[in-house]
């Protein structure tokens, strides 16, 4: 399976908020970013997706906005696709990862005005792997109304992970 052991607890989201109250009362817009890595190592914990360097460069510009970076299952706990884990309607039940992604939006949807955020501007972007997942949400309909935009960076819904 895996040459060295891996912790399935993983399900975290940081979240980076400017402390000043947004201007406007409908509050920040929000990017929500996915960590790369080919669904098989990485991590949001990783220092080049500190979300502190963002917002500061961000409240400098005068363009304030809140930045999410989730966690979610990877390697055999995260995308374990096989024909036989499909539900009544051949759909696959068996990309866990994809699901830990659409849970942790759908927490920032309902929950992210409490820390200053707009819940109807949410962007996803992601890297890699996260890129590849923001394309799969953006033809999901299992994600609709959890976000309203999408930056893909290095990867779409038709590009292999390695």
């Amino acid at each position: 399976m895996t040459p060295e052991p891996f912790d399935e607890d993983c399900l975290y989201l940081n979240i980076w908020a400017p402390r000043d109250p947004p201007v406007q009362s409908i509050g920040y817009p929000v990017m929500l970013w996915i960590h790369g890595g080919g669904f098989f190592e990485g991590s949001s914990l990783q220092i080049i997706y500190d979300g502190l360097s963002w917002t500061n460069a961000a409240i400098q510009a005068s363009n304030s906005f809140i930045m999410v970076s989730i966690n979610y299952r990877l390697k055999v706990m995260g995308f374990f696709a096989q024909s036989a884990l499909v539900d009544d309607h051949g759909q696959t039940i068996a990309n866990q990862g994809i699901s830990d992604q659409r849970m942790a939006m759908q927490w920032v949807r309902n929950d992210i005005r409490q820390f200053g955020g707009n819940s109807d501007s949410i962007t996803l972007m992601g890297q890699s792997a996260g890129s590849h997942s923001v394309c799969t949400h953006i033809v999901s309909p299992l994600s609709t109304n959890l976000f309203h935009a999408g930056i893909l960076d290095s990867g779409t819904c038709h590009t292999p992970t390695y």
